[in-house]
């Protein structure tokens, strides 16, 4: 909550490119265990319009690509999709798929 008070001014300072909000920590920090909760979505609305007026990128991360959009509307211009341990459990159950259809 400290940095989205501050985000004007952590948003105006030379030499950054981007302001990364985390929505899990974000939640936890408004003491909400919901993502999408108002005070989340609002903080990253504020966090998304800082980094537009300064001409930063505003990145966070998206669990689907579908998800982008409600979090475009944040304001949020770049995106890591899951993390990288979703990827390697995806990447796993693909292996695993493609294995039990080769062995019948």
């Amino acid at each position: 909550p400290e940095g989205v008070e501050a985000v004007k001014e952590i948003a105006a300072t030379p030499g950054l490119d981007g302001l990364f909000v985390g929505p899990a920590d974000l939640a936890v920090s408004y003491g909400e265990t919901d993502l999408n909760h108002p005070k989340v979505r609002a903080a990253m609305g504020v966090v998304g319009a800082a980094a537009a007026e300064n001409g930063k990128a505003a990145v966070t991360f998206a669990p689907s690509v579908e998800s982008t959009k409600a979090l475009r509307e944040l304001g949020i211009t770049m995106f890591f999709f899951a993390s990288e341990h979703a990827w390697m459990l995806q990447g796993a159950r693909a292996t695993a798929s493609a294995f039990r259809e080769q062995a019948g």
